[in-house]
C-alpha cells in the first residue's frame, strides 16, 4: 500500500496538461462586427458600451475583446482568439458580447473606436452635456 501512494502522485504529474497544445499557433486578430455607444451623456457620469465579436469557424477558442485608453479621450477596442490550427475546423461562429462601462470626465467628446486594419474600422463619440 504505500508504494501505491508515490505512484499515484507519479501518475497525476504525468497526465496533467501543461496548456501547451501543439495545434493551437497563438492568438490571432477577430473583427469586431458591432458596437453600441451612446450618442450623448451627462459628464462625471458612467457609459456603457456594447461590443459583438464573431470568429468566423470553430478553430478559434477564448475569444476575449479589450479595451484600450489610446489617447486622454479615445478608447480602441480590440478582439483576440486563439487559433487551434486545424485543417478541419467545424462550420460554427464563435460570438462574444462584452458590455464595458466607462466613467466620463468633463471633455466635450469621447471618441470609441472597434478594430484596426485590415479590418473594417467603426468609430462612434459620445458628446458630453452639462
Amino acid at each position: 500500500m504505500k508504494y501505491l501512494f508515490p505512484l499515484f502522485f507519479l501518475f497525476i504529474f504525468i497526465s496533467c496538461d501543461d496548456g501547451n497544445d501543439p495545434n493551437r499557433t497563438g492568438r490571432v486578430v477577430i473583427p469586431i462586427v458591432e458596437m453600441v455607444v451612446p450618442e450623448t451623456t451627462e459628464a462625471y457620469s458612467q457609459v456603457s458600451i456594447d461590443i459583438q465579436a464573431i470568429a468566423p469557424n470553430g478553430c478559434h477558442s477564448d475569444l476575449v475583446i479589450e479595451a484600450d485608453l489610446t489617447e486622454a479621450n479615445r478608447i480602441l477596442f480590440t478582439a483576440t482568439a486563439f487559433d487551434n490550427g486545424n485543417e478541419m475546423c467545424p462550420d460554427v461562429l464563435v460570438i462574444e458580447d462584452s458590455t464595458f462601462k466607462f466613467n466620463i470626465g468633463a471633455n466635450s467628446e469621447y471618441i470609441f473606436q472597434a478594430n484596426e486594419a485590415p479590418f473594417d474600422i467603426i468609430r462612434d463619440t459620445t458628446v458630453i452635456t452639462q
